[in-house]
């Protein structure tokens, strides 16, 4: 049987993007600047469901299970605020409290460096071999989220004036991401002959495609 994603997980743990200042100072930031911050994530948030749909085609019909499991997850993603629960419903709730006006943003774009990253990682699922599209969105998208959300949840409540900011949507990714890269490591043992040198090096890109992105949403928001 294929080794599981499991014995990755140091290629998150040791990534310098867990020291990156957008996570190590984000309760320096100011409230204006979380409500930047929230307009770009509500754009990464939404394109989200493009990733699993594209993993979901990309996975062979034979391996029904594992992609029942990938078409619940999209739709929990689509279905979003029916389920008070969710995270698109938490992030409503979080962009209530902040003044952001979601139906406004449905009708904005992203900006450039939001849209470039939406972009890398929509290509890196599409472009690369399945397994290693998986792998890399098991690890350098859901589990690497368990470290950056807690850096978000953690901060948000220091930050003046955000003391009473909502934090279901951080909890709900807390709650779920573990389970979800899970979901995705099921799937990458199916279709995977082992834990390559291209695995790896598709994980490592996505977390350098995070990185970058993470030093634009830096900068612009200082």
């Amino acid at each position: 049987m294929t080794e599981t994603l499991n014995a990755l997980q140091y290629l998150v743990d040791e990534n310098p993007i867990l020291q990156h200042p957008l996570l190590v100072s984000f309760a320096d930031l100011r409230k204006s600047q979380v409500k930047s911050w929230a307009r770009e994530q509500y754009y990464l948030s939404l394109s989200f469901a493009d990733t699993l749909a594209i993993l979901f085609a990309r996975v062979p019909f034979t391996y029904v299970a594992e992609k029942r499991q990938l078409a619940d997850m999209f739709y929990t993603e689509v279905r979003g605020g029916n389920d008070l629960y969710s995270h698109e419903a938490e992030f409503a709730a979080m962009a209530s409290f902040l003044e952001l006006n979601l139906e406004q943003l449905q009708q904005e774009r992203p900006k450039t460096h939001t849209q470039q990253f939406i972009d890398d990682r929509l290509a890196l699922c599409s472009q690369k071999p399945i397994a290693q599209s998986l792998a890399a969105m098991a690890l350098g998208n859901e589990y690497l989220n368990l470290s950056i959300f807690k850096s978000y949840r953690d901060g948000i409540p220091k930050i003046s004036g955000l003391a009473s900011c909502p934090l279901g949507y951080f909890d709900a990714h807390l709650r779920d991401e573990y389970d979800d890269f899970k979901i995705m490591d099921a799937a990458f043992q199916k279709v995977s002959s082992g834990l390559d040198n291209g695995v790896e090096r598709a994980v490592r890109k996505l977390l350098e495609i995070r990185t970058h992105y993470f030093d634009a949403l830096w900068e612009d928001l200082k």
